[in-house]
């Protein structure tokens, strides 16, 4: 297993789908933060490599950027993922481009946690290369 992008903070406030200002303007945070492992994250092989991601979602779930959904709980854990994945993909240049396609992600681990304050929201984010096919 090889490490592309060792555990990393991106700060900003996660989101989900659903309003594309809002989508833009979290992977363009993630873009920002990730875009160092970009040539780093390179493979020998990018066609057959297997993709493990790791998440961890930090969301103040008052905050004025989700325009008032889902105040007790913060947004979908499956929706954050969603949209976390295409920020690690070049997905219509929206993404960071660390992964080629999210189709080679064959593990995700996902939480989501309450910040303490609404300036440390973000997320951590590993991606780990697993395995090549044989």
């Amino acid at each position: 297993m090889k490490v592309l992008v060792p555990q990393t903070f991106v700060p900003g406030t996660p989101r989900g789908y659903g309003n594309r200002k809002r989508e833009d303007e979290w992977l363009d945070e993630m873009k920002r933060a990730l875009r160092k492992f970009k040539d780093l994250a390179g493979t020998d092989d990018p066609v057959n490599v297997r993709y493990e991601v790791d998440f961890d979602f930090v969301l103040w779930p008052g905050s004025p950027k989700y325009g008032g959904q889902n105040p007790y709980h913060g947004s979908d854990l499956d929706n954050l993922v969603r949209l976390a994945v295409d920020g690690l993909t070049p997905f219509e240049g929206r993404g960071a481009g660390i992964i080629t396609d999210d189709q080679a992600i064959y593990r995700i681990n996902a939480t989501k946690s309450h910040a303490s304050d609404e300036k440390k929201t973000g997320a951590w984010v590993t991606v780990k290369a697993l395995s090549v096919k044989p």
